[in-house]
């Protein structure tokens, strides 16, 4: 045991001196697209999977150029101009219309991954700050099979969503102006939200052009 301590200090000396800060509690579980911006979203380097951590932070512009790419294609116009005029937006996803050989090959990820938070711990980064990020529990397990992952991810996998900070509501009523019928715009505080729930990758695909469009004539 005290052996493992040392161990343990010395990962936790090396992460700190390597400007990672250790993490209490992250989860890869699916998070409903209405509350995506009350988490930041962290990922392996190589993987294509976000966990989701509390978010204690308030929502900004990313600093960072390398977050742009880690943006979906379909909504990535949008956000560049909002950004660009000082809008912050919340983390968002476009839906994705994504065959089952992914989602199996995100679960066997994901497996691999619990083995490394179970014994040594992962390295996971957030693309918003840029900054690194290491999570380990001896008594962590990932929630599902398979087969039960795939289910799940095929619908939640289609919705998205973005959130942008419109106190005043005038970017909310630009977008109402005409959405089709596979959007929905809804307010919570201060931000305005655009959620798709399309039902194929065209309707997907429309609700964006939607979107980036009614940003660019906003102004």
């Amino acid at each position: 045991m005290i052996y493992r301590n040392m161990i343990y200090s010395f990962s936790l000396f090396e992460s700190i001196k390597n400007g990672s800060s250790l993490l209490d509690k992250a989860s890869p579980d699916f998070v409903p697209h209405e509350i995506f911006h009350k988490y930041s979203w962290v990922k392996p380097e190589e993987s294509e999977w976000y966990y989701s951590i509390k978010r204690n932070s308030p929502i900004e512009i990313p600093r960072s150029r390398k977050f742009y790419d880690t943006l979906d294609d379909e909504l990535r116009e949008g956000v560049e101009i909002l950004h660009r005029k000082g809008i912050p937006t919340t983390p968002s996803c476009s839906g994705h219309f994504n065959p089952d050989s992914f989602y199996s090959k995100i679960h066997k990820s994901l497996c691999s991954e619990e083995i490394e938070i179970r014994e040594r711990g992962i390295r996971l980064k957030d693309p918003e700050t840029n900054k690194s990020h290491i999570y380990k529990d001896p008594n962590y397990r990932i929630p599902w099979d398979q087969k039960s992952f795939l289910e799940i991810s095929r619908e939640h996998g289609k919705k998205g969503i973005i959130g942008i900070m419109d106190p005043l509501g005038e970017i909310q009523r630009c977008l109402m102006e005409s959405p089709g019928k596979d959007c929905q715009i809804t307010r919570n505080g201060n931000l305005t939200f655009f959620i798709t729930s399309p039902k194929d990758k065209k309707s997907l695909d429309s609700s964006w052009e939607y979107f980036n469009s009614s940003i660019k004539k906003f102004f």
